[in-house]
């Protein structure tokens, strides 16, 4: 909440806090991947609504290392708000609340963010996904999501259960995790499971493995 985000140390029955680190509004939920801990974050004021990334390699010293900022696309609505974030891939799927000028609900929606073009000047990352057109008192809040069966699925009070398609093939999970380091060269096998199936004929075609660097590393496919 209002705390922002601590870090405990769990091994210790104490769980003494190691760590923490202000998100600047209400943290709501946490999704970490790898290195990196997304939170869902709401001004304090509800003045705007946030997707704060958190690198915790050291958890002794969790850095903020981007904040992005989700507006609505109206001008008549107020941000109230980022509730759930979830990963898929290179985009996060965040749950907002957008109310009227009275503060009144108006709308939910699901933006799909870009992570990787989010720091591109001039270009909109971010994609809404209408879960309530018209919100109400009684029903306005995108509750929880989870990714499966190669969709997102979210729980939308009582609007029932909305399922998002992936506009593009996702990799759903994998092991070993992203940014994972000292990972054993002798593994016995790596695991992708992937949003839809791949021609195995052509399945070469969708890998490469590098030395050291992802990009600029030597190509040992």
């Amino acid at each position: 909440s209002h705390q922002g985000i601590v870090i405990a140390d769990i091994s210790d029955p104490t769980m003494p806090i190691i760590a923490t680190i202000d998100t600047l509004g209400v943290a709501n939920r946490l999704h970490i991947v790898g290195e990196r801990l997304y939170v869902a974050n709401m001004s304090g004021d509800g003045l705007i609504s946030r997707l704060n990334v958190i690198n915790i390699s050291n958890p002794s010293i969790p850095a903020m290392e981007k904040v992005i900022d989700l507006q609505p696309a109206r001008p008549d609505l107020e941000p109230d708000g980022a509730y759930n974030v979830m990963l898929a891939g290179n985009k996060a799927y965040v749950s907002v609340h957008y109310s009227d000028q009275e503060d009144s609900p108006s709308q939910s929606l699901i933006e799909i963010v870009d992570l990787k073009q989010v720091d591109e000047p001039g270009l909109d990352a971010t994609v809404p996904v209408m879960i309530h057109r018209s919100a109400n008192w009684d029903d306005y809040a995108a509750r929880d999501m989870v990714l499966a069966r190669g969709a997102m699925h979210v729980a939308a009070g009582k609007q029932g259960l909305d399922r998002i398609e992936l506009s593009e093939l996702t990799v759903l999970q994998h092991s070993p995790n992203a940014f994972e380091n000292n990972v054993s060269t002798a593994l016995k096998k790596i695991q992708i499971d992937f949003s839809g199936a791949l021609d195995e004929a052509s399945i070469g075609e969708f890998f490469r493995v590098t030395m050291k660097h992802p990009e600029i590393g030597q190509d040992v496919t």
